[in-house]
């Protein structure tokens, strides 16, 4: 009877090894699988990075010239304004002094 359970033990304890080496080679193959996939995450993590920095740098570029060209025409604008409001009431002035000049 003793050698029944001392063998059933070394049954167990053998059968208890192989379940134990069996789940470790599928976690280490799990472990694998999931550091491969997390490589390719990041992967194309990266390159959608990239991807969407190329854009959005475009539109800001496309922003900022616009921008630029509407601060423009807005001081040529008020330029011109400035100007045509000088001239128009100018002219009593440029009168004033020929009419000086030429007493």
């Amino acid at each position: 009877m003793e050698e029944d359970v001392i063998g059933i033990i070394s049954h167990a304890e053998s059968r208890a090894a192989e379940i134990r080496e069996k789940a470790q080679a599928e976690a280490a193959q799990i472990i694998a699988a999931a550091e491969k996939k997390a490589a390719e995450i990041v992967k194309s993590s990266e390159l959608s990075c990239a991807e969407y920095r190329r854009e959005f740098l475009a539109e800001a570029e496309k922003t900022a010239e616009s921008d630029y060209a509407a601060a423009i025409a807005k001081s040529h604008a008020d330029a011109k304004k400035y100007a045509d409001d000088l001239i128009e009431y100018s002219g009593e002035y440029v009168s004033d002094i020929v009419g000086r000049l030429t007493k």
